[in-house]
Formats: structure tokens, C-alpha cells, sequence
């Protein structure tokens, strides 16, 4: 009796499942956003095979195991993501979070918690991002509780207010940056804190981060139209440190920054 062949395995026919059903989305896709040029398009396609790489270089062994992080962070250029609805940009978790589950348990991996996938956009790059973290990772980054209070730096938070003519709102703009915090982004589009409602601003123009000292720093984000302190220019994707009262100016809108520092000890 003769033996029989081996199986074509089964994880790639189920990987090539996945790449043709992803290439099928993506072409849907294109066709409910208007159809665009190739340069254009949503490459949906292109997301599960970056986001399985993610995965492979994080593997921890523990136990005999292979344990996958289990927050995924997909970062889509914004003009991208700004294109997409919130009808698409639901249907790409769902399906993201069901072929990346598959991955995972084809692989024989086990997941360190419940799988997160977290879809969002980033203003300062140009293309697909993709990071895989395990929870203690966040919590090593965020937390320093186990420091004594007397060794933790002090808790730094910035109030930022903008004042201009040419900016619509009476009272300026205001906003609130706390050490650790992400930037505060300021520009055209409504994802910004800081919104300015002028067509010489970029939609993502500058933004401001602030340091454990308390500095606090402006940073031009790659805008068309520049972005000045006291009549100096910043210069296209630099940064400068920045004072209470100074003088700003974005695109053809001027602005004085005012600044209310405030640091208080860890509880």
C-alpha cells in the first residue's frame, strides 16, 4: 500500500487566504473611497504582513513558549486615515483584530494578555507604522511608583495660550501639556489641540513637547509654510526652546505665547 503525501501544510494555504482576501479588501476599499490613483491608494493589503513581522521580532520565550505581545499600534499616514470613514476604519479593526488572532494561534504562540489593536493615524510620518508591546512595557513607561518619591523628577504641567487677531476665537487658544504627555499638535485639521483656521497653516503644522525641567519646545512638523519665534525662522522639521512671550508666527498668522508653569512632587 502506498504512503500518502504529506498535506500541503496548513498554515500556508491559511496565510495565502489571507493575503488574497486582504488584496480583495483593499480594492473594495478604493472603490468606496472613489477610486485613486495608485500613489493614492489604501494598501490594506500591506498591514498584516507589517504587523506579523512586528510580532515575530517580539517574541518572548517563557516556559517552553513563545509568547506575542498582545498591544498592537497601527499607525496610518494621516492622509490615509483621513480618507477612510468611520464605517471603514471599524470594518479594518475588526477584520485587523480576527487575522491577527489567526496568525497567532497558527503560529502555536500564546498571547501574554487579551489582544489590543489600537488603529490610529500619525501626523509626523509619511507611511504605514506598526509596534507591538507587552503590558508590563507600558507600565515600566509610564510608571516610576517604585522609585522613591524623593528620587522622582517633579510633575510638570504646561498651560499654553495663544493669542492672535487673526485667530477666530476671541479668547485664543489654550491647551494643557503635562511631562510625559504626548505633543500637543497645532494646525489646520481638527485632530490638532491647537486648531488655526487659515489656509496658509498646514494641517499638521507644529507642535509643542514639554521637557522634565519644564522647557518647553516648538517644533515645525514639515509645514508648507514655515513657522517663525521673534522673527527667526524654525526651519522645516527643527525645533526651538520657547519663552512666555514670545512672539509666534505660523504661516501668515502671528501669535504671543503665553506660558503658566506649574510643577508639583509626586504624590
Amino acid at each position: 500500500m502506498e504512503e500518502s503525501q504529506p498535506a500541503q501544510p496548513v498554515i500556508g494555504r491559511i496565510e495565502g487566504m489571507i493575503r488574497r482576501f486582504w488584496a480583495r479588501i483593499g480594492a473594495a476599499l478604493d472603490s468606496m473611497l472613489g477610486g485613486r490613483s495608485s500613489s493614492e491608494r489604501v494598501d490594506v493589503s500591506a498591514v498584516i504582513p507589517a504587523v506579523e513581522r512586528e510580532i515575530e521580532s517580539r517574541l518572548r520565550k517563557e516556559g517552553g513558549h513563545l509568547i506575542a505581545p498582545n498591544l498592537i499600534d497601527v499607525r496610518l499616514a494621516y492622509e490615509t486615515y483621513s480618507r477612510m470613514g468611520n464605517i471603514e476604519r471599524d470594518f479594518l479593526r475588526r477584520e485587523l483584530r480576527s487575522s491577527i488572532a489567526e496568525f497567532i494561534h497558527n503560529r502555536r504562540y500564546k498571547l501574554a494578555s487579551d489582544l489590543i489593536i489600537d488603529l490610529g493615524f500619525d501626523p509626523l510620518k509619511r507611511r504605514l507604522v506598526v509596534t507591538a508591546k507587552f503590558p508590563d512595557e507600558i507600565r515600566n513607561g509610564k510608571s516610576s511608583s517604585s522609585r522613591p518619591a524623593e528620587l522622582r523628577p517633579a510633575i510638570v504641567t504646561c498651560k499654553i495660550s495663544l493669542l492672535s487677531s487673526s485667530v477666530r476665537q476671541p479668547g485664543g487658544l489654550h491647551a494643557s501639556l503635562r511631562f510625559g504627555d504626548p505633543a500637543v499638535g497645532l494646525g489646520r485639521s481638527h485632530d490638532n489641540v491647537l486648531v488655526i483656521g487659515d489656509s496658509s497653516v498646514s494641517n499638521f503644522h507644529g507642535s509643542f513637547t514639554i521637557a522634565a525641567d519644564g522647557a518647553l519646545w516648538l517644533s515645525d512638523v514639515g509645514s508648507s509654510n514655515g513657522t517663525w519665534v521673534n522673527g527667526a525662522p524654525v526651519g522645516a522639521n527643527n525645533r526651538i526652546q520657547v519663552h512666555d512671550g514670545d512672539r509666534l508666527r505660523f504661516g501668515d498668522v502671528e501669535a504671543t505665547l503665553h506660558l503658566l508653569l506649574d510643577q508639583t512632587s509626586p504624590a
